[in-house]
C-alpha cells in the first residue's frame, strides 16, 4: 500500500518509515556484515540463489495461468478454443482450465440483433476446436479475459477477420488498434456481412445494449 506524502508524491510503508527514523532505516536497509544470518555472504552465492528461484518457478504447473489471473497486460499464452459464446466471445482451455475469453477492440450483434447468428456462425467456422494464442490486454467486468487472439499455426489475426468480414463493429469505446477503422470502412462500402442489411437495422450493439437497459420492464 502506498501513502501519500505532503508534497504530493507516494511512499510506502517502509519508506514513509525511513522517512521519519533515519537511524532505524540504517538498520533496515543495511544490515551489518556480522549478522551472518542476515548478510549475504558473495556475490556468487547471491547468483545461485536467484537461478535456483528461476529454475524452480519454471516448474511450476500452470505458471502462466498465475499470470493470466493476476491481470497482467500483454501476457500470451496457448489455448484451444471449446465454444463460441456469441460473435466476440469464447470459451478456451489452457492448462487444464477454462476461460472466458472477450475479443479486444470489436463489438457483434447482440442476440436478438439482425446478423448475430451469422456472426456467431462465422465465428464458430474460424475457430471452434481450433487452437489459438491468446493475448491478453484486460479483464472487463465480467472477468473475462480482453483479448487478441490469433488462429494457429496459420496466425490469423481473429479480431481484425471480424471486422474486415462485416461481423463486428470497431467498438468505438475501448479501441486500442486503429487500423481496425479501414478494415470497417472497406467492409461497410462492400457491403459485406452486417453491412448488406438494410440501414435501419445496422444499429451498434453499444447502442442496442443502451436501449435495452432503458426499455421498461
Amino acid at each position: 500500500m502506498q501513502t501519500a506524502s505532503s508534497g504530493g508524491a507516494l511512499r510506502n510503508p517502509v519508506q514513509q518509515d525511513a522517512y521519519r527514523k533515519p537511524n532505524q532505516s540504517l538498520r533496515l536497509f543495511r544490515p551489518r556484515l556480522e549478522d551472518s544470518h542476515l548478510a549475504i555472504r558473495s556475490p556468487t552465492s547471491a547468483g545461485a540463489l536467484t537461478a535456483m528461484i528461476l529454475v524452480f518457478g519454471s516448474l511450476l504447473p500452470g505458471r502462466d495461468l498465475l499470470a493470466v489471473d493476476a491481470g497482467r497486460a500483454h501476457e500470451a499464452w496457448p489455448a484451444t478454443v471449446i465454444r463460441v459464446r456469441d460473435g466476440d466471445s469464447l470459451l478456451v482451455r489452457t492448462g487444464g482450465r477454462d476461460m472466458e475469453v472477450r475479443l479486444a477492440d470489436v463489438d457483434a450483434p447482440e442476440r436478438g440483433q439482425p446478423h448475430a447468428d451469422l456472426a456467431r456462425k462465422a465465428l464458430i467456422d474460424l475457430l471452434q476446436r481450433r487452437d489459438v494464442t491468446v493475448e491478453v490486454l484486460d479483464t472487463d467486468r465480467y472477468r473475462r479475459k480482453v483479448a487478441r487472439v490469433h488462429r494457429r499455426p496459420d496466425g490469423l489475426d481473429i479480431n481484425a477477420e471480424v471486422v474486415r468480414a462485416g461481423n463486428a463493429w470497431v467498438y468505438r469505446r475501448y479501441v486500442r488498434d486503429q487500423s481496425l477503422f479501414a478494415l470497417e470502412r472497406i467492409a461497410r462500402e462492400r457491403r459485406v456481412g452486417l453491412w448488406a442489411l438494410p440501414e435501419d437495422q445496422r444499429v451498434p450493439p453499444w447502442t442496442y445494449r443502451e436501449r435495452d437497459r432503458k426499455r421498461p420492464n
